[in-house]
C-alpha cells in the first residue's frame, strides 16, 4: 500500500517543476533529467518517512529541499 502513496507524490511534484523549465528555456533532456532526479529526491524523502514512522523527516527534508532548489534555481 505504501508504493502507490509514494509513487502518486513524487510523480506530481516532478510535474510541478515542468512549467518553470520551460519557462525558463530547458532543452527537453534537461527537463527530463530534472524531472527523474526530483522525482527520486522525492521517493527517498517519503520512504525514508514511512521507513523511520517520524513525522518530523518531513519537515527537516522539506527544508534541505528548499535549500537545495534555491541553490539551483
Amino acid at each position: 500500500m505504501a508504493a502507490p502513496a509514494i509513487a502518486i507524490p513524487a510523480i506530481l511534484f516532478a510535474l510541478a517543476h515542468i512549467p518553470r523549465s520551460l519557462a525558463s528555456g530547458s532543452d527537453l533532456g534537461t527537463i527530463v533529467y530534472f524531472s527523474l532526479l526530483t522525482s527520486l529526491v522525492t521517493v527517498v524523502i517519503l520512504r525514508t518517512t514511512h521507513e523511520s514512522r517520524d513525522i518530523i523527516w518531513l519537515g527537516v527534508l522539506h527544508y534541505f529541499m528548499d535549500i537545495a532548489i534555491g541553490a539551483f534555481g
